[in-house]
């Protein structure tokens, strides 16, 4: 019995850790809107003489390289995750200039850089 207790209180110990952000860390949100290139991309077109059409051709993973080594790289702020995620299906699209593509990205960042990212388009997640 007491190696049963000792199991589930180091496994509660290992799962609270796992889930918790570091100190001083944020997650700020960035919607990209149809018709408008975001910095990254256009970086990537300009750079590899490219167009939007072979930005859908990359991979999740290579495009979140890209905008990570962007914001590393460009704006010397340090992205401690980056992840993908497509819109809520209740959230309006339209092809209109100026609306959500459908997606979104999240990136986890320390918070003494808020103020940069909201300057470049990124906004707090609660927001």
């Amino acid at each position: 019995m007491k190696k049963i207790t000792f199991f589930l209180i180091v496994l509660a110990v290992f799962i609270s850790a796992c889930n918790t952000q570091p100190e001083n860390t944020i997650i700020l949100s960035y919607y990209p809107s149809q018709c408008l290139e975001t910095a990254w991309e256009t970086q990537w077109f300009e750079n590899n003489d490219k167009d939007m059409a072979d930005w859908y051709t990359l991979t999740e993973n290579q495009r979140l390289n890209i905008i990570k080594d962007y914001i590393e790289d460009e704006l010397n702020v340090s992205v401690i995750d980056i992840k993908h995620y497509p819109l809520p299906p209740d959230m309006g699209v339209c092809a209109a200039c100026g609306c959500p593509r459908g997606e979104h990205y999240e990136i986890q960042i320390n918070e003494e850089n808020l103020e940069l990212m909201q300057f470049n388009g990124f906004r707090l997640t609660e927001e």
